[in-house]
């Protein structure tokens, strides 16, 4: 990994995301990575906050970590514990999220939402909990058949579906009444 990494920064790629399974698991493999990376690229580190600490935090925030990222695909807890399979998810992520306003990293989200949540208010929940979070952007991913998502399938998104979600990544992203809101990076369109 240690040489990709070289590899990839030095050829020009400015940004990292650091996921999968869960990076805090392997610490010293994680912190690693991130100290191979300077200032000409960004790291972003996607976790459940499973195994996050301050000491860990501290160490990461020495290198060029920029954000945090945690998965905030229900604004609900015993929902969002049922989607990761694990009765503290949701503890696991405020404890984290808490520790990185502690350390002053900034924290963002990614949602996976099925199409029904941006038609039943379950999209707006999920923006005003990433507010109340102190997130700074909340990145919106389309479903797709893995972790999940595996069982249950992934439908299609019509046109009018796109505009729907389209109007309503423009509301929070451009109205002035959003400003407040956490940023919205929406790679589900």
């Amino acid at each position: 990994m240690k040489s990709t990494v070289r590899y990839l920064h030095d050829n020009g790629v400015a940004f990292f995301n650091i996921e999968g399974v869960e990076p805090f698991l392997t610490f010293d493999r994680l912190l690693a990575l991130c100290r191979l990376i300077d200032d000409k690229s960004e790291v972003w580190v996607n976790s459940t906050g499973n195994g996050i600490t301050k000491e860990r935090l501290l160490e990461l925030r020495e290198t060029n970590l920029t954000v945090m990222m945690f998965s905030l695909h229900s604004a609900e807890p015993e929902q969002l514990n049922a989607l990761m399979g694990n009765e503290n998810a949701w503890q696991n992520m405020v404890n984290a999220v808490n520790l990185c306003h502690e350390t002053d990293i900034p924290v963002a989200f990614n949602t996976c939402l099925p199409l029904q949540d941006f038609r039943n208010g379950n999209f707006e929940k999920v923006m005003q909990q990433a507010k109340d979070f102190g997130g700074v952007l909340v990145q919106l991913i389309k479903p797709k058949p893995s972790g999940g998502w595996l069982e249950s399938g992934v439908e299609e998104y019509s046109e009018e579906d796109y505009v729907l979600i389209r109007e309503k990544v423009n509301l929070y992203n451009l109205d002035k009444k959003y400003t407040d809101f956490s940023a919205i990076s929406a790679q589900i369109m």
